[in-house]
């Protein structure tokens, strides 16, 4: 059994990578439990001993709180970590928790990074490949659009997986998007809707330059041709610009229907192997999708209870769907 010692609070700080955080009324009844049982029954926090200070692996709220409530003490067990051992401590309990400030981590990955740290080394045995880059795109988000989900992932925590989808949205929507998921509560499928729904958009391939000829001098004739020549290249490219312009309307009001979509509580989602479905989750539906004329064909394939477990015919991927939650997740 692991010694338990009593440790004064002065003497604890906390570790720079914990990404905990609690909802304003699950640390109100924390605090309300402390207070009423005193420190004796309070779980010890655990801590490394450092330059003669203990700092806190696990912990730091049950500390904070101890700190509020005058205590000079708090239960703790002493233990041998590194730094890295540290970091994968903390994630993984903080994601164990589901409480885990997907935010905070990105800026620590991003820091460690720049100080030539191998993220995959340190937090592979918590998280995939794909994950440790999404924490890392998180970085990139438009600024706006990042405090609005900041804000709302701390009242209510969103997913990574719902976060990689907002990340692939263009940056300029991106602010659009996040106002979305607070005013329309938007869970994973009606993200994964928007996204499919707003569609992939490359930017407009530039035209390779012409070789440039050696310059001649040109007779009046073909000085008067150049003229013309130059002004009808001007009237062109202005005449892109208004449609660029146009462009720009059509992306906007497109979101603007995009988001309106999603509220119909219906979910696109592809599979692995590439076959499309719509889910309704009012009509209670699932549906095949193809493509004919640039239209959608919807093909039903069955009626849907209050949960569904669905399998891909072609390539056997399953997946889940949750129609109160309004959310469609494969797992392969």
């Amino acid at each position: 059994m692991e010694k338990v010692i009593e440790l004064p609070v002065e003497k604890l700080k906390p570790n720079p990578w914990n990404v905990n955080f609690l909802l304003d009324y699950e640390r109100t009844r924390l605090r309300d439990a402390m207070a009423k049982q005193g420190s004796k029954a309070v779980p010890p926090i655990m801590v490394r001993e450092k330059n003669g200070i203990y700092e806190i692996v696990d912990g730091e709220q049950r500390w904070s709180i101890a700190m509020e409530l005058g205590w000079k003490t708090i239960p703790a067990i002493v233990k041998n970590f590194d730094d890295n051992e540290v970091k994968r401590l903390c994630l993984s309990y903080n994601i164990l928790r589901g409480r885990a400030d997907w935010f905070k981590l990105a800026e620590i990955m991003a820091q460690e990074a720049e100080r030539g740290a191998d993220l995959e080394a340190v937090y592979s045995p918590i998280l995939e490949s794909q994950e440790i880059g999404v924490a890392l795109a998180l970085n990139e988000l438009e600024p706006k659009a990042k405090r609005i989900l900041r804000k709302e992932h701390l009242r209510r925590p969103l997913s990574l997986s719902q976060l990689e989808i907002i990340v692939k949205f263009p940056k300029k929507l991106q602010p659009k998007i996040a106002q979305a998921v607070v005013e329309k509560q938007l869970g994973l499928g009606g993200l994964r809707h928007l996204l499919l729904v707003y569609g992939a958009r490359e930017e407009k391939p530039e035209k390779p330059a012409k070789a440039e000829k050696p310059a001649e001098p040109m007779k009046p004739a073909k000085l008067e041709a150049a003229a013309k020549e130059e002004a009808a290249a001007e009237e062109v490219e202005a005449e892109e610009k208004e449609a660029e312009g146009y462009r720009e309307e059509e992306m906007e009001a497109e979101a603007e229907e995009v988001i309106e979509v999603a509220e119909e509580k219906a979910a696109y989602f592809i599979c692995e192997c590439g076959i499309q479905y719509r889910v309704d989750f009012e009509k209670k539906e699932i549906e095949r999708v193809r493509k004919e004329r640039g239209m959608d064909i919807f093909h039903l394939e069955s009626t849907l209870p209050a949960t569904l477990e669905v399998k891909c015919p072609r390539c056997g991927a399953k997946g889940k769907v949750d129609v109160s939650g309004g959310e469609v997740e494969w797992r392969l």
